[in-house]
């Protein structure tokens, strides 16, 4: 059974290099640059050819994009709380014009820089960075005294930016996991049902068959050579099923 590959696992083995490539960058400021230094990361986990990709069946691919399609709706719930937030905040101040570029970042480009991936893989890459991105924001609004967003640049907390996307991947992870499972119990399932055969599906034609090869060994001297071999032959293709005829009853070879 081939191995299955944990998105959570690659990105962990990452973890250390991604914090030194976010360490000292400055949000607004470097909000693009903290994207692509992600983005680019997840390249080389999404890599058609790389340990996960290749672990994954086809419909697996097919729930890994409906949970990033939810995660992209969960962006836009998010997004917009941070920028509802950001603008009662610097209403009535100087600063609002300040403000409003802080929270920009969360608009349509968060996400966006994905590097050389397409299609599918680029949303993987978007959604992931996008909700770190959101949800980093909205965590640093609660810790400000009156909720209200700091108007200053600041360091990213590469840490704990890293612990969000890490969570991110575990939740990935689980809606996959959750559906092998589902899978197994479905085939182990089918796989205790009894296997459909001749003798449970067929009863009825095997019985019409015994009859048949019964009368013609009894007229055997009436009936044409030619219905005789083709009786025979019917006969002997039980066997093509493990079965055969003996004392008047189909039994197993």
């Amino acid at each position: 059974m081939e191995e299955k590959v944990a998105l959570s696992s690659l990105f962990n083995s990452h973890k250390d290099e991604l914090e030194q490539k976010l360490h000292g960058l400055v949000l607004p400021q470097n909000a693009e640059q903290i994207q692509s230094t992600i983005s680019k990361l997840f390249d080389k986990l999404f890599d058609k050819d790389g340990d996960f990709r290749q672990s994954l069946t086809q419909s697996e691919d097919f729930v890994l994009q409906a949970s990033l399609r939810m995660l992209n709706s969960q962006q836009s719930i998010t997004n917009g709380l941070i920028r509802r937030n950001g603008q009662a905040a610097s209403d009535g101040e100087c600063k609002h014009e300040q403000n409003l570029s802080y929270t920009s970042i969360l608009g349509t480009g968060v996400g966006g820089a994905v590097g050389a991936l397409i299609g599918p893989w680029a949303a993987v890459v978007g959604a992931i960075v996008g909700n770190a991105m959101s949800i980093y924001l909205l965590s640093r609004r609660s810790r400000q005294e009156g909720g209200g967003l700091d108007h200053q640049s600041h360091p990213i907390d590469s840490k704990d930016f890293i612990d969000i996307i890490g969570s991110l991947c575990d939740s990935i992870d689980g809606i996959i996991d959750t559906y092998r499972v589902q899978v197994d119990k479905i085939r182990s399932t089918y796989e205790k049902r009894e296997k459909p055969t001749l003798q449970n599906e067929y009863s009825l034609l095997l019985e019409q068959i015994v009859n048949v090869d019964r009368l013609s060994i009894t007229l055997q001297n009436d009936i044409p050579e030619r219905m005789m071999q083709a009786i025979r032959n019917m006969v002997l293709s039980l066997e093509n099923y493990d079965l055969s005829i003996k004392d008047g009853k189909v039994i197993n070879i």
